[in-house]
This record gives structure tokens, C-alpha cells and sequence, in this order.
């Protein structure tokens, strides 16, 4: 799906410290960049993952292809 304003999100470089992961701050944050992704009518939000976090995408509706993850946006 491409915007009506042509826009794209890019997600890069997520981290959380060890002693502080399993608390859903990752989640949390990654929720907030797609309500601003939406808010600025962005079609699509992509981001390549280690395999290790890409349950936490999964879960908030990414997709992966062979080399990324993507959510399509209702814009």
C-alpha cells in the first residue's frame, strides 16, 4: 500500500539492555512509532530484525519477507 502522500517509516537500530528486556518496553516504544507513522500518514513501517525480536513485531502485526519486516498501514 503506498500513501496518498507518499511516505514510508524506517525503523533502525532497537535496543534494549539485558536488564531491562522482558518488561515490554520495546513493545511500548514500538507502538508509539507507528501511531506517529499513522499520524503522519505514513503507507508502510519497515524494519530488519534479528530472530530474536521478531516475535515482539509479529505480535504487533509486522510481516517478514527474506529480508525484513513490514506493516502495512490503513492510511
Amino acid at each position: 500500500m503506498v500513501s496518498l502522500a507518499g511516505l514510508r517509516g524506517q525503523i533502525l537500530n532497537m535496543y534494549t539492555t539485558p536488564a531491562w528486556r522482558r518488561r515490554g518496553i520495546a513493545s511500548e516504544l514500538v507502538r508509539l512509532l507507528i501511531r506517529h507513522a499513522r499520524d503522519k500518514q505514513c503507507g508502510r513501517i519497515t524494519l530488519h530484525a534479528l530472530p530474536g525480536a521478531r516475535r515482539i513485531y509479529e505480535g504487533l502485526g509486522f510481516i517478514g519477507t527474506d529480508s525484513e519486516m513490514k506493516l502495512e498501514l490503513n492510511t
